[in-house]
């Protein structure tokens, strides 16, 4: 594979750069996976090992973004110096911050592809779990619920940002659906949770996307798909959180998702399900503050197809 470099500019004497590993450079169609747009989401390179792995034969151009947010992966956090959140700025500006120049020459990068893969990690305890971007034209929404259906995550998780979910509204999924550039996002655990299932599931939808698109040989499989609408649970106080329930699990309304323990006091109750569902994420045993998120529900969703 070669390597490629996309220039941002300097902090100091360093230069700020995303690296791009290209397969087959002068091929078409053009397909980009996307890692690290958040500087503490590490899972998805464990994913591109296993995936380079088992690709022998492409017919078409294959870039990998590797550090997508080198400044927040310097620092190990979710964002840069400048402390704005790249995965909500698309398509950023040119002449902007260090993170909008980013978003600018990621958006210019992405907008030349035909199918894009964007690989996130969660910071709660979550099954895999597909993005569908339910935004754009009709045409392009299709292809993005036909790889998903390729894909076969454990749940996907139908973005709404149209309504309850705006503030993802320029987040580079929406924003490249809204250009013309098909594509889905995936979430899965962190590098220390991760399974090698959850590993392989990922890497052996990404294989059936592939094929699906005819860039290697084989037969997709395509299946059916859980599209939630997703609800976050925030704690109302500080303390220590404890799962006792995972997802995925169908739950209803008065079910115990975990217990509390108030550390002002270190009485303890239940954390309870305030409504039917499937709980789709959860947060594992930590210390949580007063807004945390500590759980979330999916609801079968209607708007969608």
């Amino acid at each position: 594979m070669l390597k490629e470099k996309i220039h941002i500019g300097k902090v100091g004497n360093i230069d700020v750069k995303i690296e791009v590993l290209k397969l087959n450079p002068n091929k078409k169609p053009k397909i980009a996976i996307v890692t690290g747009i958040h500087g503490d989401e590490t899972s998805g390179l464990i994913v591109i090992h296993r995936l380079l792995q088992r690709i022998h034969l492409f017919e078409g151009q294959l870039s990998i973004l590797l550090f997508s947010n080198p400044l927040a992966t310097i620092m190990e956090r979710r964002v840069g110096l400048d402390f704005l959140d790249l995965n909500r700025i698309l398509p950023g500006k040119e002449d902007g911050t260090i993170t909008e120049r980013i978003a600018w020459k990621l958006s210019e990068f992405l907008l030349e592809q035909d199918f894009v893969i964007d690989l996130h990690t969660f910071d709660i305890i979550t099954p895999v779990m597909g993005i569908f971007m339910n935004v754009g034209s009709k045409n392009v929404r299709k292809i993005n619920l036909e790889m998903l259906k390729a894909f076969s995550p454990d749940i996907v998780w139908n973005l709404k940002v149209k309504g309850k979910e705006k503030h993802f509204f320029n987040s580079l999924g929406p924003f490249l659906a809204r250009r013309g550039i098909p594509n889905f996002a995936v979430e899965m655990n962190k590098i220390d949770l991760i399974s090698d299932s959850e590993i392989e599931k990922i890497v052996e939808g990404i294989l059936n996307v592939f094929r699906k698109l005819k860039l290697i040989p084989g037969e997709s499989n395509s299946k059916s798909i859980l599209v939630l609408d997703r609800k976050e649970i925030r704690s109302e106080k500080a303390g220590i959180f404890i799962p006792v329930e995972f997802p995925p699990k169908p739950i209803k309304k008065g079910h115990v998702i975990g217990v509390f323990i108030d550390t002002c006091n270190f009485s303890t109750h239940n954390v309870i399900a305030n409504e039917d569902g499937i709980l789709i994420q959860i947060s594992p045993k930590k210390l949580v503050k007063t807004g945390d998120l500590i759980f979330s529900i999916g609801k079968k969703s209607n708007e969608w197809r």
